[in-house]
């Protein structure tokens, strides 16, 4: 049986409707992120879901509860989000809460990196090179320990780091992959 791996984004927060920066910060979906959390629970509804884990963010947390409704796993129970730590976010520091215009007055050498050389920026003492790890070593870890269909509700910045490395990933774990 084949492992499937759905990577989820938490819906929208206020911070993501006034461009903010989150990471770390414990904001709640907004009204719209509920909505959109809704939309892809009806895209999934019919899909025989084994197990949910998601960032410890109340954003990421919110968006799996909502994922997870009417989701019955293989043993009978009704399917509760796990909460997977190395999904977390990476901590903006400073730049948290504020925009990303905001950023780039008070930063412009930090902002162009953020915007063209992501991968040479380091954020609140993480580099954005071991948030990759730390997140595909969840995943890895999560896909070797379950069969059947998985459900991944994290946030925009893992997913954005696990695409760009997902060739190397598959290759290592001799999986295949498909996108929707």
């Amino acid at each position: 049986m084949k492992t499937i791996l759905y990577l989820i984004r938490h819906g929208s927060t206020l911070l993501n409707e006034g461009n903010r920066f989150r990471g770390k910060s414990d904001v709640p979906l907004s009204e719209q992120g509920r909505e959109q959390a809704k939309v892809v629970h009806s895209l999934l509804k019919n899909k025989k879901i084994e197990k949910i884990i998601t960032s410890p963010r109340p954003r990421a947390i919110e968006t799996a509860q909502i994922l997870a409704e009417g989701h019955i796993n293989s043993e009978g129970n009704v399917i509760q989000p796990e909460i997977a730590n190395g999904l977390d976010s990476v901590y903006y520091g400073a730049w948290e809460g504020k925009t990303q215009e905001e950023v780039a007055a008070l930063e412009p050498e930090q902002f162009d990196l953020f915007k063209n050389h992501i991968s040479q920026l380091e954020m609140g003492g993480e580099h954005l090179s071991d948030l990759a790890s730390r997140c595909i070593k969840e995943l890895v870890k999560v896909c070797e320990e379950n069969k059947g269909k998985e459900l991944i509700a994290g946030n925009g910045k893992f997913q954005v780091l696990v695409m760009n490395f997902l060739p190397n990933i598959l290759d290592l774990v001799g999986k295949e992959t498909k996108a929707w």
